[in-house]
């Protein structure tokens, strides 16, 4: 017998529904590699595809077994889920849940017959619902908490195709689905997400590609031509590109994350490799700075420290930005950075001072040879009430928060245009960047301002390899909390914080360290232009 050798700590064990091919069966071998034990579902039809999948999370060194069930029939979901739960019950580890199943039907509304409407619905809507449902009963009978993940689609944030309307609302069904579970479960620390696939090559694919044909004249081969075009790079993605996003939305690292439905489209083809390496890759990560009115983040604490410290951890060379009156607090990051055994830099620069923005990314390629990874998360915040609000208050926020993201988006785009092998930037939006938010008027447009720059970017930059995401956070434990309580009350605004979290509490730095990692990771290739929210379920989109 060959022996397994490295293999990851035990995780805990995943159920995966849909799971003789496609993506199911891809995110359920990038779950054994995470150190998951998986257990797979499908339909008898599929049941000899099933048990290969079987057999190849088995050859990873990870125990697996094959479930036969409907997931659109309720006994037959409920018996699975406590098949699962009785094969594991020595663990009481039944942690993750990977709704995967589903099916698509290419036809009008008006030539759409009851019959198929339901088929769909049944599956894709009741069928998810009903995985919700009994892994959540499940879950908290437990009490560890856990992940709930379902299979959304693009369809199912914008109808695409006349073609697709049964699809497109048994998908909306499912965004709304997953942030109503992710109210009712989140207070036993059960996170419930969703994914939002663009067009990914699969049976499915091939489907909508013979129906489109048919249906259009266009001839074979239009519908991943139409996708293909209308993406920055020219190209469809893999089954591994969500499966890296689920390995993500699964682990620990998402813990701040609920009730989204994170979209995977719009990909680059050649991606920056940014794995840890002896020689390490260059990021350049500018951070929140001091002004009247304004929660103060240096480098020395919050959100930016984190995210430098994190990357730092993934193999990157840091370089760090802030203003002059924090060269002490930079000048101790670049000491932890040096610690980890990396290289790292300091450099102060304004971000609204365009001269200064360019000479900076100078700086860090004079000083590495090149830039891989751009993040732009200085920015200030203002509570004023908006008749109060001045105009050079207001030009102040919007110069640092929507000027210094555009020259930061505008330079590190540049270098990494010339550099020729892509690259990863990402923005800090807000959750006030996607629901207004009285009391800070400039603050609010000012985040709406960085999640249209960076969709632009990403549309602009995309056929050279370049990604450009942003993440939206809600209440984090840092300085700038402290500012926050335009209401007026008495309270803690922590406390009002956790109330209205369904997860009942407020995020720290590394909750936004992680997602960023992940952004600028070759794992996110096949997201780009996104504003990925994190928020503690605050908020969904």
């Amino acid at each position: 017998m060959t022996a397994i050798r490295n293999l990851p700590m035990f995780e805990g064990i995943a159920l995966v529904t849909g799971a003789a091919q496609g993506i199911g069966k891809a995110i359920a071998l990038r779950l054994a590699d995470d150190g998951f034990d998986v257990a797979v579902n499908d339909v008898p039809a599929n049941s000899e595809n099933l048990s290969e999948v079987v057999k190849e999370i088995r050859a990873k060194g990870r125990t697996s077994s094959a479930h036969l069930a409907d997931v659109s029939v309720e006994d037959q979901v409920k018996g699975m889920v406590a098949e699962v739960h009785y094969l594991v019950i020595s663990y009481l580890t039944f942690l993750k849940m990977v709704a995967n199943a589903g099916v698509c039907k290419w036809a009008r509304l008006s030539d759409t017959s009851v019959d198929e409407w339901d088929r769909v619905m049944a599956i894709n809507g009741r069928g998810t619902f009903l995985c919700y449902k009994y892994a959540g009963m499940q879950m908290i009978s437990q009490g560890r908490g856990g992940r709930i993940i379902g299979a959304c689609s693009v369809a199912g944030k914008r109808v695409g195709s006349i073609f697709m309307g049964t699809y497109s609302a048994s998908k909306f069904a499912v965004r709304g689905l997953t942030q109503a579970a992710a109210l009712e479960f989140g207070r036993y620390s059960i996170t419930v997400n969703s994914y939002a696939p663009g067009a990914i090559e699969t049976q499915m694919l091939d489907y909508l590609d013979q129906n489109s044909s048919m249906s259009t004249g266009s001839g074979p081969g239009s519908f991943t031509r139409i996708m293909t075009d209308n993406t920055p790079l020219r190209r469809i993605g893999t089954t591994t590109d969500i499966a890296q996003l689920v390995s993500f939305i699964a682990s620990k690292e998402s813990a701040f994350i609920t009730g989204q439905t994170i979209a995977a489209k719009n990909p680059p083809h050649d991606i920056v490799r940014q794995s840890p390496s002896a020689d390490g890759e260059p990021a350049l990560t500018s951070d929140e700075r001091e002004g009247p009115c304004a929660g103060r983040h240096t480098h020395a604490r919050g959100i930016g420290k984190a995210i430098a410290l994190r990357l730092a951890d993934d193999g990157f060379n840091v370089a760090i930005n802030d203003i002059a009156n924090q060269a002490s607090a930079l000048a101790e990051v670049v000491e932890e950075i040096k610690q980890k055994g990396r290289e790292g830099s300091a450099h102060v620069a304004d971000v609204a001072i365009e001269e200064q923005v360019r000479n900076m990314v100078e700086q860090v390629v004079d000083t590495y040879g090149r830039l891989d990874a751009m993040v732009a998360n200085a920015g200030v915040a203002s509570y004023t009430p908006m008749f109060e609000m001045s105009t050079q208050e207001w030009d102040r926020i919007l110069s640092i928060n929507a000027r210094g993201t555009f020259l930061c988006y505008k330079y590190a785009g540049k270098q990494m245009i010339k550099q020729g092998h892509g690259g990863r930037i990402v923005g800090a939006s807000s959750i006030a960047g996607k629901q207004g938010s009285p009391f800070n008027p400039a603050y609010t447009a000012a985040k709406f301002a960085v999640r249209g720059l960076t969709q632009v970017a990403s549309l602009e930059f995309g056929r050279y390899s370049i990604t450009v995401n942003a993440y939206a956070p809600g209440a984090i434990d840092t300085d700038m909390l402290s500012f926050v309580n335009p209401s007026g009350r008495s309270e803690s605004i922590d406390d009002q914080f956790k109330q209205a979290s369904p997860l009942g509490i407020i995020g720290v730095p590394n909750d936004v360290a992680n997602l960023v990692a992940f952004l600028v990771s070759k794992e996110s290739q096949f997201m780009t232009g996104q504003t990925i929210s994190i928020n503690g379920g605050v908020y969904f989109d």
